[in-house]
């Protein structure tokens, strides 16, 4: 169907030029080297990828409104440069559709491989139909139907999906919503939701968000979220959370592995964000941990500091323990820019594991990368990353990416 739906942009692309579209597009190579284990051995690969994007979009064109035809997809080639035995090519579609309004803006419809978002259909890719219907006031209704689309080394979850959500939106800060989502898998059911949201501002000191899944097949809660959030000062900004999932639910009940995955994880917590100097910004987060295996904690702390020359250099630190494993993260980072087209960034990373992986107990990494801008819309980055980790004794990756971006507006003349 992405296919299809890529053809359809393809026949339609002429008759938006011709009506006056704005386009925009970017191409992006990547190529580097990097160890890989194959067949018992380490083995140097050179990954070469491209990715394109392309969307173009129209005003109105007859009847149809904010017409956009959208493509984004990637090819690549896996050459293997010590003992060259293999090359692989490889590529997928990530987006192909065609939107358009029509009836004064209040029927939308997007049709092709898309991402479907709001409610319990969290973020998900589909390649079908959605329409979403504009009713009164802020009061609308959408709906979707096809097959989960599979990103490729992905995993399929399912073989056809359908839902809706029937929302209220005032504005970007203050909405409601209920939904519905299920997924079939190898003919049954695999996953059944039924799910409420909402985020409400009643001040513009204070953020109130909520969303809440409930399994229609197993009759309890798959997702739980409640959020606050108080900005007493421009400077300081606080949060409480609560989240609970159910990792089993998020596995489709044709799948054996749902019978073996925990039941539950409760996350509470909170953070604060305080910048006592417009140069200097902190962060703190703290969570405690509750699972079917017992309790843990998460926690994270960062400082960075903007510098004059300019330059921007930081720390942070993370911890992590859950009955399964654990670690304790520390990374330092700095970011210099010499010109507005130049800057170079530098990052030092290192885990240390609760439990040894492979007989190795930490894994340490240092990366640095140079951004230069040397045509308009021309940008090269080139990143270096060396380091050691419980899978490699020694590893070193460099990669070199080309970016194009492009936009322009196209208006007929006669």
């Amino acid at each position: 169907m992405a296919a299809r739906g890529a053809l359809l942009l393809v026949l339609l692309a002429h008759n938006a030029l011709a009506a006056g579209t704005t386009v925009d597009a970017s191409s992006t190579t990547f190529v580097g080297t990097q160890p890989d284990w194959r067949d018992g051995q380490t083995k140097v690969v050179v990954p070469f990828f491209e990715r394109v994007a392309l969307s173009l979009k129209s005003d109105e064109i007859s009847f149809v409104q904010d017409l956009r035809l959208t493509v984004s997809g990637w090819a690549g080639a896996d050459g293997i440069v010590a003992h060259r035995d293999t090359t692989v090519f490889t590529g997928d579609l990530d987006l192909a559709y065609v939107q358009g309004s029509v009836f004064g803006r209040h029927l939308t419809l997007t049709v092709g491989r898309q991402l479907v978002t709001g409610g319990v259909a969290r973020l998900t890719p589909i390649d079908g139909a959605r329409a979403e219907v504009k009713i009164w006031r802020g009061l609308g209704i959408s709906g979707y139907w096809g097959a989960p689309a599979v990103p490729r080394f992905m995993v399929a979850r399912g073989d056809s999906v359908i839902g809706g959500r029937l929302f209220w939106r005032q504005s970007y800060s203050t909405e409601f919503g209920f939904s519905f989502n299920q997924v079939w898998d190898h003919s049954i059911v695999g996953r059944r939701e039924l799910g409420l949201d909402a985020r409400y501002v009643p001040d513009p000191k204070w953020t109130l968000s909520g969303f809440a899944a409930w399994s229609l097949l197993e009759s309890r809660l798959a997702e739980g979220d409640l959020a606050v959030i108080y900005q007493p000062i421009s400077k300081v900004e606080v949060s409480a959370r609560y989240q609970r999932t159910a990792p089993d639910l998020f596995i489709s009940r044709a799948s054996i592995f749902s019978v073996f995955a925990e039941t539950r994880r409760d996350e509470i917590g909170g953070s604060v964000a305080w910048r006592p100097q417009r140069w200097l910004n902190t962060y703190v987060d703290a969570n405690s941990v509750s699972t079917d295996s017992g309790g843990g904690f998460d926690g994270r702390g960062r400082v960075s500091a903007n510098l004059r020359i300019p330059s921007t250099v930081g720390a942070e630190l993370r911890a992590l323990y859950v009955p399964a494993n654990g670690y304790f993260d520390t990374r330092l980072f700095g970011i210099q820019r010499f010109t507005p087209d130049f800057f170079i960034s530098a990052d030092l990373d290192g885990y240390f594991l609760k439990n040894s992986v492979n007989g190795v107990g930490q894994s340490v990494s240092a990366s640095a990368s140079a951004s230069w801008i040397f045509l308009p819309r021309w940008r090269a980055v080139l990143t270096g990353t060396a380091g050691s980790t419980p899978f490699f004794s020694g590893t070193f990756q460099v990669l070199a990416r080309v970016v194009y971006e492009f936009s322009f507006h196209h208006q007929e003349t006669r």
